[in-house]
């Protein structure tokens, strides 16, 4: 190997380390608080709103519950968005999109709920630690 192919192999890996570094810090890599299985987020999420966020119901508080079950899990599961779907008795991924947009509307006009899932978190994390 030359000279010039060895300089022209670490320019390349430059390179390569400069995207991986900025690939980390950009939004698209997911840092989870904690790792926690799908059924204690949703055990814990039924204790917490006192009722079962699987339910068919549209009742404000068992939609309420369910949407703070998808963002849980959305945030500490590796789980996909069809995944959450499937574990929460719905119909599809978009389900779950649109209930992930409504828990953050939820969590900026209503402080009683963004309390209730942040006891929620608490419990899961000292659970796992």
């Amino acid at each position: 190997m030359t000279k010039t192919e060895i300089e022209s192999l670490i320019r390349q890996h430059k390179v390569m380390i400069a995207k991986l570094e900025k690939f980390k810090n950009s939004s698209r890599v997911m840092i989870h608080e904690f790792s926690c299985p799908a059924e204690a987020i949703i055990d814990e999420v039924n204790k917490e709103f006192n009722v079962e966020c699987r339910r068919e119901d549209r009742n404000r508080t068992v939609c309420e519950s369910r949407f703070a079950a998808m963002h849980l899990m959305k945030n500490n599961t590796k789980l996909t968005q069809a995944e959450i779907a499937m574990k929460l008795g719905r119909s599809n991924h978009s389900t779950v999109h649109h209930g992930l947009i409504k828990y953050e509307q939820l969590i900026q006009i209503d402080d009683s709920y963004k309390e209730a899932v942040q006891r929620v978190k608490k419990r899961l994390a000292n659970t796992k630690n």
